[in-house]
């Protein structure tokens, strides 16, 4: 994976596809699939209709198993999910999935269009962002060009979604760096509705050498989840300049799971963090369910 702001994949290419009518799972396509036709998930993937749209369009999620993951987490709500944040959309990959699976829903893209900022740093090809500002990707569809670190960009952002209708789902898959993962959280979680799910993604960055933290450090993402499912409080140098805002997140943030799916000998984790319905008026533990193993 190119770890960057990265909404694309190495399943790209590897589709199979099959001329037969679609299978009544799989919802009618905003986008035209590649080759006018239906995939089929090729062997060792699941057998789910957000995987197999993500073998079309070539997401890295399918290689992850997060996509199986997310067809159990949202399949169930699927249809009251109107508005979807993902940042780090990279070639659009991701984009084009979430907006045929979810045909209903307005999609928003954030990303800095330019050059992708993580462990290994490079610039994005022309192309998502340059089919959209054209007018040939679907209406539904709005990209933002703005960098995850920017705060000032962030806070222009927040500002112009704070006149919008909330999201009911956000994915953060943007640069991996532990700093930009907690401040987009930070930032972001006010504009998710209250029973809303927000999903950082590849916190197993934490436990990679090359990032802004030590391997497994106090202050990586994952470990101050985990931390925060058994203390509710957000202990980590990435907030403390912010008090108001990590006060928001400990009261609203009702369970953040980490889930680490199991392809061949490779780990990769994500992390699933629930919105409270309603605020708690006393701040009460929950039970520690912050890392599950599940094989997809």
């Amino acid at each position: 994976k190119r770890h960057g702001a990265c909404g694309c994949g190495a399943a790209s290419g590897r589709a199979r596809a099959s001329a037969h009518r679609a299978s009544p799972m799989e919802p009618a396509a905003p986008f035209p699939l590649p080759w006018g036709a239906v995939v089929k998930p090729l062997a060792g993937y699941s057998n789910d209709s957000l995987t197999a749209l993500g073998l079309v369009y070539g997401t890295d999620k399918v290689f992850h198993r997060f996509t199986h993951l997310y067809a159990k987490v949202l399949g169930p709500a699927r249809a009251a999910i109107h508005r979807v944040l993902e940042v780090g959309t990279f070639r659009g990959a991701s984009i084009r999935m979430w907006a045929t699976w979810l045909p209903h829903a307005q999609i928003v893209g954030l990303d800095w269009f330019g050059c992708v900022v993580g462990r290994h740093s490079s610039c994005t090809p022309p192309g998502f962002f340059e089919q959209w500002a054209a007018g040939r990707v679907d209406s539904r569809v709005t990209l933002v060009n703005a960098s995850q670190a920017d705060a000032g960009a962030m806070a222009a952002f927040v500002a112009r979604e704070r006149q919008a209708p909330p999201f009911d789902l956000i994915v953060e898959d943007g640069s991996h760096q532990q700093r930009d993962q907690q401040r987009t959280l930070m930032w972001l979680f006010p504009l998710l509705r209250p029973g809303g799910i927000y999903i950082i993604e590849d916190i197993h960055s934490g436990l990679e050498p090359g990032y802004d933290e030590p391997r497994g450090g106090e202050h990586t993402t994952i470990v101050v989840m985990k931390r925060f499912n058994r203390t509710r409080v957000l202990q980590s140098r990435h907030l403390d300049a912010d008090e108001g805002s990590r006060a928001y997140l400990e009261r609203w943030i009702e369970s953040a799971e980490t889930v680490a799916t199991r392809g061949s000998s490779i780990h990769h984790m994500t992390c699933i963090v629930r919105k409270r319905a309603r605020a708690p008026h006393t701040r009460v533990a929950s039970p520690d369910r912050s890392v599950r193993m599940v094989r997809l």
